[in-house]
């Protein structure tokens, strides 16, 4: 025998006894106990589907997510768990601390239509103005179109801290921009008052699929909104929901088949699970009709709940550390986006008694987005506000 095969035999058998030795596997998975992050649950070992919102992290990856571009794409869920732990950030100082309102003065509007993401002037776009702040009105109080730089002029004008509606549009084909419906918005000041209108591209909301991971239906509508503190500034840590709320009982009729979907950084990510700090949030494939945005979290004080008209605080059986916080009301168009934002100050403050502030033409300037967020929507302290670029 040569000195290769005198060398080659011990190691040969060393292997042999080395792949003998068995691996452990305690719950039988096929995942060996040194690699499963759970040796003692068959249910949980790398490569295992994920089911996201579940609080557990079944393919031992770190996340309870599925990775992007991995298997589990396709199974992405609602993030409509209700699993905030933190507090929503915010000033809550005017809750219940309003001035009673003035009365609104007429005067021209000078508006002006900007692209939701890009700020961009929308040249050539439809818009279509309701005073009663009811879009689904057949007899509109004005139509116009604007210039090259996104602006018009409605001469006869509306009525200072009186809530209104638009439509803004293109007849473009193939279609530039998805028509989007924005309720409440108020202005104030001195006229002409102003305020900058969303209009979202249609290439964005072509884009919904892998931006939200949700594939929008036909005739059914993107009911979206800001939530907004005091001082006109986003509120985190809240999450949303679409339904129907009856304040004598507290009770909520959720919305059939829709998914709730939140924004990081002014878009739309679908692996965010609760508002961030720009405020932001989209109910996805939301039927036709008369809805409620609704805002759920965790609290600064006791106080700042909503109440039924007796005066018991409206919570939720989905978290029992969530109370409703805000809400705004909208009524959902077929194959478009609606917007009615959620404010804890839904009126400019020139619109409040005592406030001074006469030089606001319209509220608070949202840099975000470059629309105002001072625009007024229901009385009540918590409803809904002004236009602003929502997830769409």
């Amino acid at each position: 025998m040569n000195k290769f095969l005198l060398l080659l035999v011990p190691l040969l058998v060393a292997m042999v006894a080395l792949t003998a030795c068995p691996v452990a596997d305690s719950d039988g998975d096929g995942s060996p106990d040194d690699l499963d992050c759970e040796p003692e649950n068959a249910d949980v070992y790398p490569g295992a589907e994920e089911l996201p919102g579940d609080g557990v992290d079944s393919n031992c990856d770190g996340s309870d997510n599925p990775v992007e571009g991995g298997d589990d794409d396709d199974e992405r869920t609602d993030p409509g768990v209700f699993d905030s732990t933190d507090a929503v950030t915010g000033d809550w100082s005017c809750v219940g601390n309003l001035p009673e309102l003035v009365a609104g003065v007429p005067g021209a509007f000078d508006g002006v239509v900007e692209d939701f993401q890009e700020d961009d002037p929308v040249a050539g776009a439809r818009v279509r103005i309701w005073l009663d702040n009811d879009p689904t009105g057949a007899n509109p109080d004005g139509e116009f179109t604007t210039e090259a730089d996104g602006t018009f002029t409605m001469e006869d004008g509306v009525i200072s801290c009186n809530p209104f509606a638009v439509r803004v549009w293109t007849e473009f084909e193939p279609p530039e921009t998805y028509q989007t419906f924005q309720v409440d918005i108020a202005v104030a000041g001195t006229p002409p008052f102003t305020e900058v209108l969303n209009s979202v591209a249609y290439s964005t909301y072509q884009l919904l699929p892998l931006t939200v991971g949700v594939e929008p239906e036909a005739g059914k509508g993107i009911a979206a909104g800001r939530m907004r503190d005091c001082e006109g500034e986003p509120v985190g840590n809240g999450e949303a929901s679409v339904g129907t709320l009856d304040l004598d009982s507290g009770a909520v009729t959720e919305a059939a088949d829709y998914q709730m979907r939140y924004f990081e950084d002014e878009d739309p990510e679908q692996n965010q699970l609760h508002i961030s700090e720009d405020g932001l949030f989209g109910g996805m494939n939301v039927p036709p009709g008369s809805w409620n945005l609704l805002i759920w979290g965790i609290p600064q004080d006791e106080a700042h709940c909503i109440t039924t008209t007796g005066g018991d605080v409206i919570s939720t059986d989905r978290n029992e550390a969530y109370c409703l916080l805000g809400f705004s009301s909208l009524e959902v168009q077929p194959d478009s986006v609606n917007i009615a934002n959620v404010e804890l100050k839904p009126f400019p403050d020139a619109c409040y008694a005592g406030s001074g502030d006469d030089d606001d033409s319209s509220g608070d300037d949202d840099d975000s987005s470059g629309d105002d967020d001072d625009s007024s929507g229901d009385d009540d302290d918590d409803d809904s506000a002004d236009d602003d670029d929502s997830a769409e």
